[in-house]
């Protein structure tokens, strides 16, 4: 791995993200929830484009942020300055969800605000799906003035902005799966995580009986380029792995990292591994400073290399040009050049995997019963039904 550039973002990296077309990257500061606009030159090196708020608008001249300031209060609550993004496959857009607001379409280089989806409040995940067409939220709903909440997955139309339908059950994060309709979604609870599986599309969402139970609170989903495999990743009390096969959410392997002596985890992070093209193999932030590569089926340390001066805190790859962008807490944005040979991912329009889940797992009613697949740490996963 070869490192292309380091730009001083100047405030804890919250999170980073690659267009899988197109020239752009983003990152976001921890401290503030502004997010940079890069982009690419001609040899590869990236250049600042700008940096936007929260409702688009350029911002120039700004305080330095300070890199202490990473809550603000409202009444009793402290909520988290920050901001959750992804690209839309065409690389010219993204979604932004950030606190006590609607999901925010935005277009690039100008970051204006294209439209907005679902109620303030709502979302703290969003992903779109492989085609584009639906954009997907997850998020808590604030029940019973204040003291109670339900997580809740939405579907929206693209391109009119429309609710097309919602599911009750996951609030923490969701993920689409690169054949299309299918998504991973997962609700946290009492130091323990559920992954469910919907599926999204023109009649809104539908919920199948396959998932997982984990005991561990997750932040981040990522399928492989596939589509046969699923990490998620928990920022708790120490750092975890997950790997499950799919679509049988049984877990391949697990690892649990401890911090840093000394080190002190003031935010939660919308923390991700990355596949490489194959999915032979997992690329992982590390809060040592590292990038690990893992062997996707075992979990065994391939090799690891030297990134930043402290955790880092969130990278993306983009498999067509063999590139790694890594964020981390010591402030540095950094682009990297792979080993790998660029690759397109695999062809995945035949959806096999999509086609093997549909006929092993049945549509749910609204009364139905989800069967977990439970990992019990000792080997032998267990279904429990719920």
């Amino acid at each position: 791995m070869r490192l292309i550039q380091s730009q001083d973002q100047g405030s804890p990296v919250y999170q980073v993200a690659l267009a899988g077309r197109g020239p752009f990257a983003l990152s976001s500061s921890a401290a503030t929830g502004d997010v940079f606009a890069w982009e690419r030159d001609a040899p590869g090196r990236l250049a600042p484009l700008g940096r936007f708020g929260w409702d688009g608008e350029r911002l120039r001249n700004r305080r330095p942020p300070d890199p202490a300031d990473l809550y603000e209060t409202r009444g009793d609550r402290l909520v988290h300055r920050v901001v959750h993004f992804v690209f839309h496959p065409d690389g010219q857009h993204v979604a932004v969800v950030g606190p006590d607001r609607p999901v925010a379409l935005r277009s690039l280089p100008a970051a204006s605000v294209l439209r907005s989806f679902g109620d303030a409040g709502q979302f703290n995940s969003v992903c779109f799906t492989e085609s584009g067409k639906h954009l997907a939220a997850a998020g808590w709903i604030t029940l019973q003035r204040g003291r109670d909440s339900v997580g809740r997955l939405s579907v929206f139309d693209t391109d009119s902005g429309n609710w097309l339908g919602s599911a009750v059950g996951p609030g923490s994060a969701v993920t689409a799966h690169p054949e299309g309709t299918l998504l991973a979604a997962v609700s946290n609870g009492q130091g323990m995580a559920r992954i469910q599986i919907f599926g999204a599309g023109p009649a809104g969402v539908v919920r199948y009986d396959r998932g997982a139970e984990l005991y561990t609170e997750l932040d981040g989903l990522s399928f492989s380029p596939d589509g046969s495999a699923l990490a998620a990743v928990g920022d708790e009390d120490y750092f975890t792995i997950h790997v499950l096969d799919f679509p049988s959410c049984r877990v391949r392997f697990r690892k649990f990292l401890d911090y840093p002596p000394g080190y002190v985890r003031r935010f939660r992070l919308p923390k991700r591994c990355a596949f490489t093209a194959d999915g032979g193999r997992l690329l992982c932030p590390y809060p040592t400073g590292d990038v690990a590569e893992l062997d996707a089926r075992s979990g065994r340390e391939l090799r690891r290399w030297p990134a930043h001066d402290g955790p880092v805190h969130s990278l993306d790859v983009r498999h067509d040009e063999s590139l790694l962008l890594t964020g981390g807490l010591d402030g540095h944005v950094k682009l990297w050049q792979l080993d790998d040979a660029p690759r397109q991912g695999p062809d995945v329009s035949a959806a096999p995997v999509t086609r093997q889940f549909l006929t092993e797992a049945s549509v749910l009613p609204d009364d139905g019963t989800v069967r977990y697949v439970v990992d019990d740490y000792e080997g032998e996963d267990a279904v429990q039904t719920e």
